[in-house]
């Protein structure tokens, strides 16, 4: 991607470890006095954001920077701050856009859970749910031209939320066809399936002081559109990966799914044990 001149002088900014002293400068600083300075805040949060150690507290000036009240920006019509925002997120944003698209679905789950916050609420009047949604599905389209799947990229699909239903998350159509598609890429496939059990708690369990309570990965069922569809497509494409131990594992688990069905499978876990290197191993 072709990075703003901003955009690179805050890059070196955080290269020199001075990334802490600007995000308290901007903290301090009087609200921006133009539709100008505005956009520049925008654009230097967002890049502290993606790419400083404190994107936590960056996270924290950009929300300020649209909730907090302001005589300039109140006076501004309401048409052109919008627009400013909407294009500093499209633009303005550096890759590998996961943080920014984390914060983003972190907006849209609150418009689903009816977050009656006065910074959710002032979001919430900017942009809808389905338009911010719009925003990071650009990113991971963009991402995804770029880079086979990776752990950024995951982020970015778990970031394109269309719908809460209680506690479960739905993902965007267009975010779950775009990783599907790069699922034929083999170097894709190999990170999605050697990473599709995962701990459920980064502790160990003290009954099992080795192990740990494994689940599958969270949206493989929206994925492939069922756990069989999966499971076909492990039997037909996991026929070119290199590594026989992974191999050997997704035959472990296509046992086990079959064994349990899915509902204990996404709702239980299992316990695994891989310790030296051994090949996983259900211990229930």
């Amino acid at each position: 991607m072709i990075l703003s001149k901003r955009a690179k002088l805050i890059l070196d900014v955080i290269e020199k470890n001075q990334d802490e002293s600007m995000l308290k400068q901007l903290q301090n600083a009087g609200p921006p006095s133009t539709l100008g300075h505005f956009k520049s805040y925008l654009e230097i949060t967002l890049v502290l954001i993606e790419k400083s150690k404190f994107s936590n507290s960056a996270i924290k000036v950009f929300i300020d920077l649209l909730t907090k009240e302001n005589s300039y920006l109140e006076s501004i019509e309401f048409r052109a701050k919008r627009m400013a925002i909407a294009q500093i997120l499209s633009d303005g944003a550096v890759e590998p856009y996961a943080r920014t698209a984390h914060m983003l679905g972190m907006f849209i789950l609150e418009q689903y859970r009816h977050s009656n916050t006065f910074e959710s609420r002032h979001i919430a009047s900017i942009f809808s749910a389905t338009e911010i949604l719009a925003f990071n599905e650009s990113y991971l389209s963009r991402y995804l031209a770029e880079h086979t799947l990776d752990d950024s990229s995951m982020m970015l699909l778990y970031s394109c939320i269309s719908g809460l239903d209680n506690s479960k998350i739905y993902l965007s159509d267009k975010s779950l066809k775009l990783v599907k598609a790069k699922l034929e890429d083999d170097r894709s496939r190999f990170f999605y399936l050697h990473n599709f059990i995962r701990p459920l708690y980064l502790t160990e369990s003290k009954d099992f002081p080795d192990a740990t309570l494994h689940v599958a990965e969270p949206f493989y069922k929206q994925i492939f559109g069922s756990q069989d569809n999966f499971i076909n497509f492990l039997q037909v494409k996991s026929v070119n990966l290199d590594e026989q131990m992974l191999k050997d594992d997704l035959f472990r688990i296509i046992t086990y799914m079959k064994m349990t069905g899915s509902e204990y499978f996404d709702a239980q876990g299992f316990r695994l044990h891989r310790k030296h290197h051994a090949h996983l191993r259900i211990i229930d």
